[in-house]
């Protein structure tokens, strides 16, 4: 009897046997068990236990050659990995092992997946690259995966449990055999990020009209050295008309995102789009891709690890300034993708390049790069707008992770500012997303104006003292008929009215014998206008100080016009409140506004002219502009300390808009006029239109355009109407959305002196007008509006 063994502890030792044999093949766990002299099972699991990471790439490994002993011996495996092995069934005795959540057999020859390896706590599963012809309903048990890799099989559908996983944030399913959308696995609330190129149904889609590509003669090219290698090809530094240049050399059938073949196809169509946050293609030399060579840029993160799993690793921190731009220039490439059909599907930190240290320098910006998962789709189908919907959340993850590397200076209301712009920014993308629509519903993006003075009061206080002081601006505007009024009411009434109006006569005096001058610190009054209007904008406030301060060192000038002119331009006030708290120059203290222009007949009106004069708003007849802009001859202004402007504000539809303005109407008065454009040429200067949405919707108007009364007030010059708001009242405004956009500039530099070029860039600006009112109606609420 002493010489007969127990048939389990055979089993056991055989079992340790081949878990040693397994084992073997990894240099981690192979270092944790050298030490034991006995491969009995109890002795490597005092070695074993703590292993979380088994890799046995190329090892002929089969299903049968994983003892059943495994989720014993290996108790807190979380990660397994089998490349290039010869498994034909993913066994199920992995769905047995307690914590495993990564299971990777890429470039195997599986088949067929057992249903008792689809598990719940399973995160993360790579079956690149094999025979998979169907997947089993059993796939919706893992109710906590968030990566599955799909690509280079043979699936011809999916089965309808997927709809279980609603933690799946990536999926690749390209070069597959999928004839119709898998329009259940689309429509899975948290997916962010997919790849479906290659498929019967990707392949109908035609890709979008582009100019085509030149071909390249190989023996026009130097090759240099190699700059990298990936699955894909090889990307290579070559020479090319004497401009270095670099050339992928597209290789293999099939990575964990597509097909090389299907990336070069997209990457010849986005490389002839023409955005500046796109490289462009130079050509196609037999096959391989020849693009500009970006030197010295880098990506922003690191691509996820197996922590993160779906989220970039990030060891930096950005600028406001720097992460601002990212946002913004990430966001209108793929807006400008989306609008030819093209998903980047990919769309992560890792895969965009900027700059060390990059800012707002003159020609820096980001690139977004590695087309590996994109792919052409139908926008008018339904699975369309659900891809579209898809890139946008992962967008908005891209936005909410460059808003936390910013660095936000004590104290600096820019940097704040552009961290809840970016906040908002992800919000309205999540919400946008959820709704399953695209980037048309999110872009362009506004920011938010945020008073920097008043920022310690409540918000409903600073309403209440806002819209005060702005019943006391719109008051001075009938200043005349109410000293009328006064001055009538004087001669026959009480000995106290007679005093009283005698009182406001000497204010009036006073005022109209002073002389105005510019009072910067009275423009920070408009700052508590932003809550009662809501102020939104459209241009970066650092990217237009830095546009305005260059210019302003090379000796160029901006004049900003300003559409329409309203009843009563509230809107200026805001913008010379915007100016100063943000466009003013950190290092002399200056302003970048310059000056601003009014009617002639405002100096003739008491407390208005002393308010046009702390705006810096001077006389706006044609000479007085043009030394303005020259020679920075401006009284009110050079009365604050000599101070000489050299940028120009003012709202050149004047009187003749006035009498156009009412609630819900938007007319310009601009097209025949020709003086703003021959003075911007006559000194040089850049021409930025600027439109306001909701500049007309303060008042109603009494007097039409086409009135005598308006025909005889435009021969004076002054804007006589009548007009009101709440409760009929002309001094009570109504309280619309007020968002300024700044358009484009208009180069009105080096003029010949001839008409046809006053022609040229009248019709540039009127181009430029029109279609930032059409970019913008849509977010501003006014889509349906001409």
């Amino acid at each position: 009897m002493d010489n007969i063994s127990n048939p389990s502890e055979k089993d056991d030792e055989a079992d340790s046997a081949t878990l040693l044999t397994l084992l073997s093949n990894d240099n981690e766990a192979s270092r944790l068990f050298t030490r034991f002299m006995s491969p009995s099972r109890r002795s490597l699991s005092l070695g074993l236990e703590n292993l979380i990471k088994l890799d046995l790439p190329n090892c002929k490994l089969t299903e049968k050659d994983l003892p059943s002993t495994l989720p014993t011996s290996l108790p807190n495996l979380k990660r397994m990995f089998f490349f290039k092995n010869a498994f034909k069934v993913y066994p199920g005795i992995l769905g047995r092992c307690p914590n495993l959540t990564m299971v990777s057999f890429k470039s195997n020859q599986i088949t067929a997946i057992e249903d008792e390896g689809m598990v719940e706590q399973l995160e993360w599963l790579i079956l690149t690259d094999n025979k998979l012809k169907q997947l089993p309903q059993s796939i919706g048990n893992c109710v906590n995966m968030r990566k599955l890799m799909l690509s280079g099989n043979e699936l011809t559908s999916l089965p309808y449990t997927m709809a279980n996983l609603t933690k799946l944030e990536l999926i690749r399913l390209a070069c597959n055999d999928l004839k119709s959308p898998p329009l259940s696995v689309l429509r899975l609330p948290n997916l962010k990020w997919v790849a479906l190129g290659s498929n019967p149904f990707t392949d109908k889609v035609k890709p979008p009209k582009v100019a085509e590509p030149r071909a390249i003669n190989r023996e026009d090219i130097q090759f240099g050295k190699v700059l990298g290698s990936g699955a894909s090809g090889t990307t290579v530094k070559a020479s090319w008309n004497g401009k270095d240049v670099a050339v992928k050399q597209y290789k293999g059938t099939i990575t964990s995102d597509g097909s090389p073949s299907n990336e070069l196809a997209v990457n010849l169509c986005v490389g002839m789009l023409g955005c500046e946050s796109l490289v462009k293609v130079e050509g196609v030399c037999d096959g391989d891709l020849v693009m500009g060579l970006l030197e010295g840029y880098e990506s922003i993160g690191g691509p996820p690890n197996f922590e993160t799993c779906t989220r970039d690793v990030y060891q930096r921190k950005v600028g406001a300034d720097q992460g601002e731009r990212m946002v913004n220039e990430v966001g209108e490439c793929l807006r400008m993708l989306h609008e030819k059909g093209v998903c980047h599907g990919d769309l992560y930190g890792h895969n965009v390049l900027v700059k060390e240290g990059v800012g707002l320098g003159e020609d820096e910006g980001c690139y977004v790069t590695d087309f590996g998962a994109a792919f052409f789709y139908d926008r008018e189908a339904e699975w369309g707008q659900l891809v579209e919907a898809i890139e946008l959340r992962a967008f908005q993850v891209f936005i909410s992770e460059v808003s936390e590397l910013i660095e936000v200076r004590e104290r600096d209301y820019y940097d704040s500012m552009i961290v809840e712009y970016m906040e908002d920014y992800a919000v309205k993308c999540g919400e946008v997303a959820e709704e399953w629509g695209g980037f048309d519903k999110v872009s362009p993006r506004l920011y938010v104006a945020k008073p920097a003075k008043f920022k310690s009061w409540p918000r409903f206080f600073r309403v209440i003292v806002g819209y005060i002081t702005v019943m006391i601006f719109t008051l001075t505007f009938m200043s005349i008929p109410v000293l009328a009024v006064f001055l009538y009411r004087g001669c026959w009434s009480s000995f106290t009215t007679r005093m009283v109006s005698t009182l406001i006569l000497v204010l009036y005096g006073a005022s109209m014998s002073t002389k105005t001058r510019e009072w910067p610190e009275f423009r920070d009054v408009g700052q508590l206008w932003y809550d009662v209007f809501n102020f939104r904008f459209n241009a970066s406030p650092r990217e237009l100080r830095f546009d305005v301060k260059r210019g302003q060192n090379k000796g160029m000038h901006f004049v900003m016009a300003m559409h329409p002119h309203g009843i009563v331009p509230i809107h200026a006030v805001l913008w010379s409140a915007f100016c100063n708290q943000y466009m003013t120059d950190f290092v002399t203290g200056d302003s970048l506004y310059g000056f601003g222009a009014a009617a002639d007949a405002v100096g003739y009106v008491p407390f208005l002219r002393n308010i046009m004069g702390w705006l810096s708003a001077g006389s706006a007849t044609y000479g007085v502009l043009k030394r303005g802009l020259t020679k920075g001859d401006c009284e009110c202004v050079n009365r604050n300390g000599g101070r000489r402007p050299a940028h120009l504000f003012l709202l050149p539809g004047g009187v003749a808009e006035v009498f156009e303005s009412t609630v819900g109407k938007h007319t310009v008065i601009f097209k025949e006029r020709r003086g703003l454009i021959k003075l911007s040429l006559e000194c040089g200067a850049t021409v930025r239109p600027c439109y306001v949405f909701g500049g007309t919707d303060f008042f109603h108007n009494l007097i039409s355009g086409d009135s005598v009364l308006s025909k005889v007030a435009r021969k004076m010059k002054m804007g006589l109407t009548y007009f009101w708001g709440w409760f009929g009242l002309p001094i009570l405004p109504f309280r619309p959305d007020v968002t300024i956009v700044v358009g484009e500039e208009v180069d009105c530099t080096g003029w010949d002196g001839g008409q046809e070029m006053v022609e040229q860039k009248h019709k540039e600006y009127l181009d430029k007008l029109v279609g930032l009112f059409d970019k913008y109606k849509g977010v501003c609420g006014y889509a349906w509006e001409e």
